[in-house]
């Protein structure tokens, strides 16, 4: 499949995408990047088997999961 974001078909890189993704760390005094966000939203778009057309649905679940992550190490810190 081709990737939306690079109109290329996937390679190593995804791989690369996964570590990056893996090894962000998020504290809670910090709110997830861009990036971050964009890493793990295309892990849903792969995952679902690279179909296109939910674009906005994997953003939005994506910046939800990092938030709730970041809340929830606070809450093991209070």
């Amino acid at each position: 499949m081709i990737d939306p974001q690079t109109q290329k078909q996937p390679n190593a890189r995804a791989g690369e995408r996964q570590k990056a993704f893996s090894n962000a760390s998020l504290t809670p005094d910090t709110t997830p990047s861009q990036d971050q966000i964009r890493a793990r939203a295309y892990e849903l778009y792969e995952g679902r088997g690279c179909e296109s057309g939910q674009q906005e649905q994997d953003w939005l679940q994506a910046e939800r999961e990092m938030r709730s992550a970041a809340q929830a190490g606070l809450g093991e810190e209070l």
